[in-house]
This record gives structure tokens, sequence and C-alpha cells, in this order.
């Protein structure tokens, strides 16, 4: 199953995004530029996130979770890095604790949630102080 079979408003971003790069001259050497349409996913799931959805998003993070299962190494990246990092980034652009999706993630996306989160604190706290 894919994504857009998860969700009639992941379909309609897909038909959006192929149809705003599909004439662009870029796309015919270089491909879809799908980490956009991933980001909109993220988008989508966030907000659901955010209003606690639960009826939407047990379908969606079930997907997920079974990417981070069963899928191969792209599908699985896909999911941590496309998904779950978008996720976060508009969670965290809105002020939302990333805590509240603990609730909706499977285990093994809860384990790379957690990596990401890890990751990231490091990664601040590594950074050049002004002054």
């Amino acid at each position: 199953m894919e994504l857009r079979e998860v969700d009639a408003r992941f379909e309609r971003a897909f038909v959006t995004f192929v149809t705003e790069w599909d004439d662009d001259p870029d796309t015919a050497r270089e491909g879809l530029p799908y980490y956009l349409y991933y980001a909109e996913i993220a988008r989508i799931i966030a907000n659901d996130i955010r209003t606690g959805n639960r009826v939407r998003l047990a379908p969606i993070m079930d997907l997920v979770e079974k990417l981070h299962i069963e899928g191969d190494e792209a599908a699985r990246e896909g999911a941590t890095i496309g998904l779950l990092e978008g996720i976060q980034a508009s969670m965290l652009q809105s002020n939302t604790g990333l805590h509240i999706a603990n609730m909706y993630l499977g285990r093994e996306s809860a384990r790379e949630w957690k990596k990401l989160i890890h990751f990231w604190d490091h990664k601040q706290s590594d950074a050049p102080r002004e002054g």
C-alpha cells in the first residue's frame, strides 16, 4: 500500500505536486523532486497530530510503521527523513510539543522519532555560539 492510498488528501497533494512539476525543465533531467511531496504530506500529518485526529492518523501511522519494518532501505529512509523528520519540523514550526506524537507512533517509528530528536538536539548543542 502507498501513502496515496491511505488518505485521499495525499492523492490530491500528489496530483497537485505532479501538475506543478511535470513541465519543469529540471524534472526531465533529474526527475520529480519527491522530497517536496513528502514535505506536504508531513505537514498534513503534523496537523492531524496537533488536532488529535485519531481516525485519520491510525492508518497513516500504521503504514509509516510498516515502511520502517518491512520496507527496503529507500522506504525506511523515506519514512524517517521524508516523513518523521518533516512532521517534527512542521510541529516545531507551529510550536507544538513533539511529545504529542508519541501516542500515534508504532514501536519502530517511535525509535526513529527519538533518534531524530537526539540528532537535532546534539546538532544544535554543537552549533557555534555567537558572541
